[in-house]
């Protein structure tokens, strides 16, 4: 080989190996431009989907003004209104809040009562049993996996367990956070907690009706089948007891004596709440607040006025008031002690005797 042909022969392996190296950068660039962009449709359809939870929450403060300005004419439109909660834009995308209706493979939407569910954190192992085809060693172990000691239910399980799996976690024992977390809990099966809606969008996608053809598993009827988790939640917050497991007190028969023994609610507020409630029937505890309670000393003046408009309780902290740190005018609180935390939806309360609303 001449000297001319060895050069050419190495100029075309350096241009090889230059053509190698440009396509191994442009690819990865290509992948961290598609790596990018997923992060951001991912972060967008996060706040979207927070859009409609505000949406939902500011419409059902609305909705509930409503009813207590006119109950008569209340539409109850929230159940079911696609006006409102369907495929509504924001930016470059749309949000929807849906739930399944009772009619065959119908969809609603609207706004889903979490009430009507079984809450995981709190439903009893004889409760956990009516779900249908859920074993005793199922609820024995959702029952350890929330609760915050390290005792062995019969047929559940703990933390030795858990570390003992492929790959090893903790159990949170912690009331759950998300519906889904119930899929860590030992032995719980995911083909039943979770039905035919495999990724937990609430529609019947076309993979969930083609038979066995593509998981999940499902019998092609047109019809989206949720599991068990169509029937449970961690999200709701009414309760028979409170927190120290006394029973709440039923705010429609409630006798004076037994409203004034909570802590917070005075006798002249509990004498206003039973009138209030001799004259129209609370709704629910939300209807408190229109009831006025008469001063003591200051007979005909005040005493329970349904139809009166809410006015600001008392606040504490440095804009309680007009002087700061002193309250704002209105009435006392009725439906919890004054130095009560907030709760969260899905926990116990702080202490002490609770109200109930049954509608």
């Amino acid at each position: 080989m001449t000297r001319n042909g060895s050069i050419l022969v190495g100029l075309l392996w350096c241009v090889a190996i230059l053509a190698v190296v440009v396509v191994s950068v442009l690819h990865g660039a290509h992948l961290d431009l598609r790596t990018a962009k997923n992060q951001g449709d991912r972060l967008q359809a996060h706040y979207l989907a927070l859009a409609g939870v505000e949406k939902a929450k500011a419409l059902l403060f609305l909705d509930a003004r409503q009813r207590r300005g006119d109950r008569q004419n209340h539409t109850g439109a929230l159940y079911d209104s696609p006006a409102e909660f369907r495929d509504v834009s924001l930016g470059r995308g749309v949000f929807r809040v849906i739930k399944q209706g009772e009619g065959f493979g119908e969809i609603i939407y609207g706004i889903a009562d979490e009430e009507s569910r079984l809450n995981l954190n709190y439903a009893s192992a004889e409760e956990l049993g009516r779900i249908k085809d859920l074993r005793p060693e199922v609820a024995a172990a959702i029952i350890d996996y929330r609760d915050r000691d390290s005792n062995v239910t019969q047929g559940g399980a703990e933390t030795d367990e858990y570390l003992a799996m492929q790959p090893p976690y903790l159990p949170r024992n912690a009331p759950l956070r998300t519906l889904r977390e119930a899929l860590m809990v030992r032995g719980l099966p995911r083909e039943l907690f979770l039905g035919e809606d495999a990724n937990q969008n609430g529609l019947l996608d076309p993979e969930e009706n083609d038979g066995e053809d593509v998981p999940p598993a499902d019998n092609a009827d047109g019809r989206l089948d949720a599991g068990w988790s169509a029937w449970l939640t961690v999200d709701s917050s009414v309760r028979d007891v409170n927190a120290a497991g006394d029973s709440r007190i039923n705010v429609q028969e409630a006798d004076e004596q037994d409203l004034a023994n909570i802590q917070g609610i005075t006798a002249e507020i509990a004498k206003a709440i039973v009138q209030s409630r001799g004259q129209n029937r609370l709704e629910s505890l939300a209807d408190l607040l229109e009831v006025r309670a008469t001063p003591p000393g200051n007979p005909g003046q005040g005493g329970p006025q349904p139809n009166a408009q809410p006015q600001p309780g008392p606040q504490s902290g440095p804009q309680g008031g007009p002087d700061r740190g002193q309250p704002a005018p209105g009435p006392a609180p009725v439906v919890a002690p004054p130095n009560a935390p907030p709760g969260r939806p899905g926990q116990p309360g702080p202490p002490g005797r609770r109200l109930q609303c049954p509608s």
